[in-house]
C-alpha cells in the first residue's frame, strides 16, 4: 500500500500542507497516524501526477480536485474497520 512507503506519506503530507488542505493540527496528526484514511486523497494526488507545489504540472487540477472531494476520506483501515 502507498502508506507503507514513508517517502510517499511525506510527499503527500507536503502537498496537502502546501494546498492548505488540513484545517488544523489535529487533522494533520490524523494523517500522520492513519494515512490509510486518506486513500481517496492519495488517488486524486496520483491522478494529478504527484504534484507537491504550485511549481509542478497539474498542481491547480490537484487543488481543485481536493476542494471538490473535501471531507470525503475513507474511515476504514486495510481490514475494513474504523
Amino acid at each position: 500500500m502507498w502508506y507503507d512507503d514513508l517517502t510517499l506519506v511525506k510527499q503527500l503530507g507536503e502537498a496537502l500542507s502546501n494546498a492548505e488542505y488540513f484545517e488544523d493540527n489535529a487533522e494533520f496528526r490524523s494523517f500522520l497516524t492513519k494515512p490509510q484514511k486518506f486513500n481517496p486523497v492519495y488517488d486524486v494526488w496520483e491522478s494529478a501526477g504527484f504534484p507537491t507545489s504550485d511549481e509542478d504540472d497539474n498542481w491547480d487540477d490537484f487543488v481543485d480536485s481536493l476542494s471538490d472531494d473535501e471531507g470525503e476520506t475513507d474511515d476504514t483501515d486495510d481490514n475494513g474497520t474504523s
